[in-house]
């Protein structure tokens, strides 16, 4: 009798811990994605919007639309507009401090509504960046080399409307970094590699203290200089001929 109700409860006992095991499986896989999802949902955001309009809180509400439980942070956005030079210096000087899986989003644009690709690269440290192919990524990619990109152009990655010609920063820029943060990247093929990222400009050279539209007016090393006394004196010599002359026509 004792040996039956013994055998009973190690069996029992065996369907429990079989039970627990089944059901924590599922957990175990779905806090895997979990942290899969989570090292992806950061989007960090930069622009030369600046802050005195709607244009950036625009952008946020397309990324939210898309992926409500991504991470917004921001690096900038008053880059001095269209100084694309500027924004690839302050791109490379974040981006080794966040990890695999972040999505940086980055509009400084001058070549908007032109044939300028708008561009989706993962590095080889395995970030993404979502930006027009204007050079901005370069120093990046030079530092931690391409592992793939490819020209977005799928309209399920744009906004929902008709896109702008000028705004491509609400209608494809931030849908398509949501869509990556949001793990939807499925459809996303990446190439191993792509010839058409651009090198970036080179460096503005140092303002001058004149304007341009002064630059043309002769300086005061181009100019000849006379010293004041001088003109003075052939001044007070020019008055004094001319009164003697009209004295003597008197």
């Amino acid at each position: 009798m004792n040996s039956r109700i013994r055998l009973f409860f190690i069996s029992l006992l065996a369907f429990a811990l079989l039970g627990a095991a089944c059901s924590k499986t599922p957990a175990q896989k779905d806090s895997a994605t979990a942290s899969q999802t989570a090292a992806r949902s950061t989007i960090v955001f930069m622009t030369d919007f600046g802050t005195a309009n709607d244009a950036v809180a625009i952008c946020r509400a397309v990324i939210v639309g898309i992926a409500p439980d991504a991470r917004l942070m921001d690096i900038t956005h008053q880059v001095t507009p269209f100084q694309i030079e500027e924004a690839s210096r302050f791109l490379a000087g974040v981006t080794p401090y966040y990890p695999a899986g972040t999505v940086f989003l980055v509009v400084v644009d001058p070549g908007v509504g032109t044939s300028r690709k708008a561009v989706a690269v993962k590095s080889k440290k395995g970030q993404y960046f979502v930006l027009p192919d204007n050079g901005i990524i370069s120093p990046v990619i030079d530092r931690d080399g391409l592992d793939s990109a490819r020209e977005i152009t799928n309209p399920n990655w744009m906004i929902q409307a008709a896109v702008s010609s000028t705004f491509h920063g609400r209608d494809i820029f931030s849908p398509a970094a949501a869509h990556l943060a949001a793990g939807t990247s499925s459809g996303l093929r990446f190439r191993s590699s792509f010839a058409s990222l651009r090198s970036p400009p080179p460096p503005p050279k140092k303002a001058s203290t004149a304007t341009s539209s002064a630059s043309t007016i002769p300086t005061a090393r181009s100019s000849p200089t006379f010293p004041a006394t001088n003109s003075r004196n052939s001044a007070t010599t020019s008055a004094t001929r001319s009164r003697c002359k009209s004295i003597k026509n008197q």
